[in-house]
């Protein structure tokens, strides 16, 4: 199986089912020469219609989804950071853990984090009504949380 990661595939949109025409391939000439570059001649490979198309989930072995191998699939390919036995200890309250990832991963919904997802506001610090509302500000910089 192929993993490439490239700007051509944001922009197919088409199905398999699209791009093959009365047992031939019909594919755009951007993808025939990117498939090339790879060594790739999609004319080599063999069109099978009897067989019915179906998904296959290539990070199990029988194919199929399922949630424990995704989990196994995300967490495997992510290095732990320094601090993840710390906040992940029975020591620690679930809520308290996830904060500290989320701020240590600058996720937590600050005015300029949701603004960076699209959300539409006028941006201030909902403490002192005078900078721009982020992370630093508020832990750091905000004179009203300094106070506290």
């Amino acid at each position: 199986m192929l993993d490439i990661a490239s700007d051509i595939w944001k922009h197919c949109k088409a199905k398999l089912g699209h791009i093959i025409h009365q047992n031939s391939w019909t594919t755009p000439p951007e993808i025939v020469e990117f498939l090339a570059t790879l060594g790739i001649d999609l004319k080599s490979i063999m069109i099978n219609n009897s067989d019915k198309d179906i998904r296959v989930w290539k990070h199990c072995p029988h194919g199929k989804f399922s949630v424990q191998s995704a989990y196994s699939q995300i967490s495997s390919h992510r290095p732990k950071v320094w601090w993840f036995n710390y906040i992940n200890s029975k020591a620690i309250l679930p809520k308290i853990a996830s904060f500290t990832w989320k701020f240590c991963n600058n996720a937590l919904a600050t005015e300029d984090n949701l603004c960076k997802r699209g959300w539409i506001m006028a941006s201030r610090c909902s403490l002192c009504r005078c900078n721009l509302e982020t992370l630093g500000h508020l832990f750091w910089r905000c004179p009203m949380s300094i106070q506290t």
